[in-house]
């Protein structure tokens, strides 16, 4: 028969892997929030985003008032035997007046580009969402066919039995036995 042919007696063959099934319990948000974490390209976009905030911020203080003070103080002793205490405070007020909008417009564009990569991270978030639908869904297709493909292997190999029996009671050819351990063994 078809073990003389191949070498390797029929039952021989492996069994199929048994799949595991994600744990019970765990959330899709869960599988997302790992995949995500797994992710630099996250990690990157969330970090140019608070950056460009940051920088909007700075561009929105550059049009309030600024005011400075300085001070110093200083003792001098020379030869004349002079001595002087000098003091000296400043007071400094920077009202941006007549800047051209020029604050408004860095503003503008930092709100602008923070926008815009939070709308990238927003888009990667939810391509993560997909990948892990699509690999849930996979998981479950595969699932599905090895059951499938261990119910055939079952079907095949009793269509086998049957076929060796009938073998021996002569009532099928040697071809017909070969067929269906061919069968059996696809």
């Amino acid at each position: 028969g078809l073990e003389e042919l191949v070498g390797e007696p029929v039952g021989a063959v492996a069994p199929l892997p048994v799949l595991a099934a994600p744990p019970a319990g765990i959330e899709a948000e869960v599988w997302v929030a790992r995949a995500a974490a797994g992710r630099p390209e996250l990690a990157a976009l969330r970090d140019q985003v608070a950056a460009l905030t940051a920088r909007g911020a700075a561009a929105r203080a550059g049009r309030r008032p600024s005011l400075f003070l300085t001070g110093s103080a200083s003792h001098v002793e020379d030869d004349f035997q002079l001595h002087q205490n000098n003091a000296e405070a400043q007071v400094a007020v920077r009202v941006p007046l007549f800047e051209g909008g020029l604050s408004r417009a860095r503003e503008t564009e930092q709100a602008a580009a923070a926008t815009r990569v939070a709308a990238e991270l927003d888009s990667l978030f939810r391509q993560i969402r997909r990948e892990v639908a699509d690999g849930v869904t996979r998981l479950g297709a595969a699932g599905a066919a090895v059951v499938a493909s261990q119910a055939a292997c079952g079907a095949a190999e009793e269509a086998l039995r049957q076929a060796d029996l009938r073998y021996r009671e002569g009532l099928i050819s040697n071809r017909e036995l070969l067929d269906a351990e061919a069968v059996a063994v696809a």
